[in-house]
């Protein structure tokens, strides 16, 4: 019998447990939905006094009077139209965090960065004229005519020297090319 009473006492206690944790769940969801609630009031009341003031009048005021950024502002001024409210409504969103989440829209991938400099540009027209060379050498049944083993190795002369030395180091290379050939 005093096994019944230990085994009575745990499923009690963990009944109480159970229901303070129910409680505080509840009380948590509350909470992000009156704050959810409050957070669109607070855009209501935003809206109405940008519309108030004259134009170029909005940011300063929100500088002078608020203890937040325009940016929140912004995000609680979105949170008050009425197209948000009811697609908040219909997905039965009920904290700030996923609210603003779900009305900033679908998140784009970041771009991937471009070389932004002179050297990664040549670096990369040399990297292709090496897979243009090895590509001919690898099809030796098409032979280049002489005038276009000529061109491809200016070229490649080139875009060494432009890669390396800039501009002007090229139009001396290429000047000094023409004097060898006799141009």
């Amino acid at each position: 019998m005093k096994s019944d009473n230990v085994t009575d006492l745990v499923v009690v206690r963990t009944e109480n447990v159970a229901m303070q944790i129910r409680n505080l769940h509840y009380g948590v969801v509350n909470h992000c939905m009156k704050a959810l609630g409050k957070a669109m009031m607070i855009g209501e009341l935003l809206n109405k006094q940008k519309e108030s003031l004259n134009h170029g009048e909005w940011l300063p005021w929100v500088s002078k009077y608020l203890d937040f950024d325009e940016r929140t502002a912004r995000r609680y001024m979105l949170l008050a139209k009425p197209e948000s409210r009811e697609r908040l409504q219909a997905e039965n969103v009920q904290d700030l965090k996923t609210a603003y989440k779900l009305l900033a829209g679908p998140v784009k991938p970041k771009a991937k960065p471009k070389p932004n400099t002179v050297e990664a540009f040549w670096q990369d027209v040399h990297k292709k004229l090496s897979t243009i060379r090895k590509t001919i050498e690898e099809h030796p049944e098409y032979p280049l005519q002489e005038t276009d083993e000529v061109t491809l190795s200016r070229v490649s002369a080139q875009i060494g020297w432009l890669s390396r030395y800039g501009r002007e180091a090229t139009d001396k290379a290429e000047k000094e090319v023409h004097q060898d050939e006799g141009l």
